[in-house]
């Protein structure tokens, strides 16, 4: 991304070697293929994970994620506010700061469940608490080439969920190729077999839509 905007970062760590820790993890637990899914930048290693390793992958699952093409949209800048503020290191003010930014992110298309937001907040701060890992892996997303010229060449089944009104990763960022029909629509030269989910309004939840389409993937 900001290497097509002229500027140069180096990370610690990319995404596409996230991408490749998690076959490494594969190889580790003798798993040959696998359904693979993630969310935000999970959605960029899942991406790249059936670029790089077509063989492994069994179909492909693309939450609220880009292609990181850098001619399209870019997130409000309020949302990048809330992205790029640094984190509280005091437990109690991280998990009400964490759950202030979830429900900015979450939208009006559905109640907020705050408690949720806020039990999953502390998992995340007992389990680990980490600023510095946070920084680096913006930096990685920063450093990630534009994937959308080579999606095409993905050929397993793929679901694509996203959010009509997503503030920081705007539903262009999926949608390369014009789609209109943001409730299910195939997208023609993006991924064969993909389908588009506009999870705005929808009355299937994410877990559904992704349990639905390995339903309907074939054999394991």
């Amino acid at each position: 991304m900001a290497r097509q905007r002229g500027k140069t970062v180096s990370p610690p760590y990319t995404v596409d070697d996230m991408a490749d820790d998690a076959v490494g993890l594969l190889d580790a637990l003798n798993i040959e293929k696998a359904h693979i899914c993630g969310a935000s930048m999970g959605g960029m290693i899942v991406q790249i994970i059936a670029l790089r390793h077509p063989t492994r992958v069994l179909s492909l699952t693309s939450i609220m994620s880009t292609t990181g093409n850098p001619n399209l949209p870019q997130a409000k800048p309020e949302a990048m506010q809330l992205l790029l503020k640094p984190a509280p290191t005091d437990r109690e003010a991280y998990i009400e700061e964490s759950v202030n930014r979830r429900r900015f992110l979450y939208g009006s298309g559905f109640p907020f469940p705050e408690d949720q937001a806020r039990e999953f907040a502390a998992i995340l701060y007992d389990r680990s608490f980490y600023p510095q890992g946070i920084a680096r892996q913006l930096f990685a997303i920063l450093a990630t080439e534009n994937r959308a010229p080579k999606l095409g060449s993905i050929k397993v089944p793929t679901l694509v969920i996203h959010g009509g009104d997503d503030p920081l990763v705007p539903v262009e960022g999926i949608i390369i190729l014009g789609a209109t029909n943001f409730k299910e629509h195939r997208v023609p030269g993006l991924v064969p077999w993909s389908v588009l989910k506009n999870a705005q309004g929808s009355e299937e939840t994410s877990s559904t839509m992704i349990l639905n389409r390995l339903n309907s993937s074939g054999p394991n």
